[in-house]
């Protein structure tokens, strides 16, 4: 009898070990993802007897890139910094999906395009004091996402305490200690943009040295909030993906009809300005004051103004009220051959008044002068450039609005994107279609204080991949 309950109670034991293993089995596809500068490993658990890996292609379409019984896979001969969508299925034995995922990665940067990068923003940042002391250009956001959930892993962002923040379109959802944050509150075919934000303190050195600045120019003693603005370098990268086997820009959604685009845009520039022949994509990068009224921040200076007009407004791609806008067209003809980029420059005016806000002096800045695009490149399917704005106040001295990004834009709509700014005044870039008025939000600061235009502050850097 004794035997009999010994031997079952071991079944028992047995029989839970096995129901308990299956029970807490993964029954889905946890993917790393290891990007390299011309490779990107992946590697899952075991779920299924079989596997298959397919590569989006510029066109939409997927191509079966390997299938096997491996729980690991690597793509080689990539192109260096470039975005890739991959999907991954897991097959049973029967040749059913058991799960599937969609892969969104970009390949690192070479050592030369890091060097190149990091000359180009030194020559921006002319002031000793507006170095990037902690640059992220080896930074990279990971996207793995089916119809249940979104999974985002990274790395290369500088942080303090490897402390992160979640965003999703712009608003919080998490802060966490790590790499890795999964989101289970998502929509089939909606379009995301996940962002991870940090501070990474400059050194000690620095900060003593530009609290000597700081008191010499503005006088005061900093509050926490404004120390964290002037003494921590902010960074954000971001990856915009569509919830489906899509790519973000639809094909089906590129209209052949400008009069959408037109009709937004202000009647002065559609009159002073020649459309590009050719489809492509707009790249709409513009800086404004949100307020109403700006009190005068350089009074202790100069002080014939009091305040200065603002463009009272918030993120608004279509608005016609802002300090500096650069529309960049990049364009192909209507063969699908790469024509270049068409700039567009231009400047909002600048009012001044006096305490009681009677105006007394408006003008504009040169936006010729202070805009430029440069260093255009073209491959078959994309298109880089450069671009820049740096308009100072037109009615008295004072810093600069400064911001640099470097785009590449392949003809899906695909993009590869990086720039540098001020902390003021609000800044916002957008990319759309073109022709066609179907826009998305690059990347957008909001204003923080016009102080923080002087070069003893910090830069605020950025980074955005869009699927």
């Amino acid at each position: 009898m004794k035997k009999m309950i010994i031997a079952f109670w071991m079944a028992f034991f047995v029989i839970s070990m096995i129901f308990s293993n299956n029970t807490n089995a993964q029954s889905y596809l946890d993917v790393e993802v290891i990007p390299g500068e011309t490779t990107i490993q992946l590697k899952w658990g075991h779920i299924a007897e079989k596997y298959e890996l397919y590569l989006f292609k510029e066109d939409g379409k997927m191509s079966k890139v390997w299938e096997g019984n491996k729980l690991d896979y690597s793509l080689t001969q990539l192109e260096a910094n470039t975005p890739y969508k991959l999907k991954l299925s897991a097959i049973d034995e029967n040749g059913v999906p058991l799960d599937n995922v969609v892969i969104n990665s970009s390949t690192k940067r070479t050592d030369s395009q890091l060097n190149n990068i990091k000359e180009s923003n030194a020559k921006f940042l002319k002031n000793s004091d507006e170095t990037i002391y902690y640059p992220m250009v080896k930074s990279n956001l990971n996207l793995v996402y089916n119809e249940n959930r979104v999974v985002l892993s990274w790395d290369g962002i500088p942080s303090e305490l490897n402390n992160y923040e979640i965003q999703k379109n712009g608003e919080f959802l998490a802060t966490v200690k790590g790499n890795k944050f999964t989101d289970f509150n998502i929509k089939p075919d909606e379009v995301y943009t996940y962002s991870v934000v940090s501070y990474k303190k400059i050194p000690q050195e620095k900060i003593v040295q530009k609290k000597k600045e700081i008191q010499k120019s503005v006088k005061k003693k900093l509050n926490m909030q404004e120390e964290k603005s002037v003494f921590f370098e902010p960074k954000i990268v971001s990856g915009t993906i569509r919830i489906s086997e899509e790519s973000v820009f639809k094909r089906e959604e590129v209209s052949q009809e400008q009069d959408s685009l037109l009709s937004k845009n202000s009647e002065s520039q559609v009159k002073s300005f020649q459309y590009p022949e050719g489809f492509g994509y707009l790249l709409r990068y513009t800086t404004f004051i949100p307020m109403d009224y700006a009190p005068n921040p350089w009074c202790k200076v100069n002080c014939n103004y009091k305040y200065f007009g603002g463009d009272n407004r918030g993120f608004n791609v279509w608005s016609n009220k802002f300090r500096t806008r650069l529309d960049s067209y990049v364009i192909w003809d209507w063969n699908e051959n790469p024509k270049g980029v068409t700039a567009n420059p231009q400047t909002g005016w600048t009012y001044g008044y006096d305490a009681n806000k009677k105006l007394l002096n408006q003008k504009k800045a040169d936006a010729v002068k202070d805009h430029r695009v440069w260093m255009e490149e073209k491959g078959k399917d994309w298109i880089y450039h450069r671009g820049s704005v740096a308009s100072s106040n037109p009615l008295t001295a004072a810093p600069d609005i400064d911001a640099f990004y470097y785009a590449k834009v392949w003809k899906s709509g695909k993009g590869e994107f990086y720039g540098v700014h001020d902390q003021a005044p609000s800044h916002e870039f957008y990319i759309m279609n073109y022709p066609g008025d179907l826009d998305l939000p690059i990347h957008q600061a909001k204003h923080v204080d016009f102080e923080y235009l002087f070069p003893w502050t910090t830069k605020k850097e950025w980074q955005v991949n869009v699927y």
